[in-house]
């Protein structure tokens, strides 16, 4: 099944690109893309404990599924703000 995937922050840094599109085998999960992610992109590994994704603008876990034209936005935590 086909995804687009989006990435933020340092994430979009480590990949070179805002959005890719993945192909991936059906019945995957949240969790399954990010190992599959890793393979070509190992520094992804150190944001793993951390990461947040959301499929089709809703916040999931890993073990969440994903279907055919799912859109995943993966970004690390976001810190800051006002004082």
């Amino acid at each position: 099944m086909k995804v687009r995937l989006l990435f933020f922050a340092s994430l979009k840094d480590i990949v070179g690109s805002r959005d890719l599109r993945l192909d991936l085998p059906a019945n995957s999960t949240v969790g399954d893309l990010l190992t599959e992610l890793e393979k070509s992109y190992p520094q992804m590994k150190a944001y793993r404990p951390v990461i947040l994704t959301a499929v089709n603008e809703e916040y999931v876990d890993k073990s969440a599924s994903i279907s055919e034209g799912d859109e995943i936005a993966i970004f690390p935590p976001v810190s800051g703000g006002a004082r």
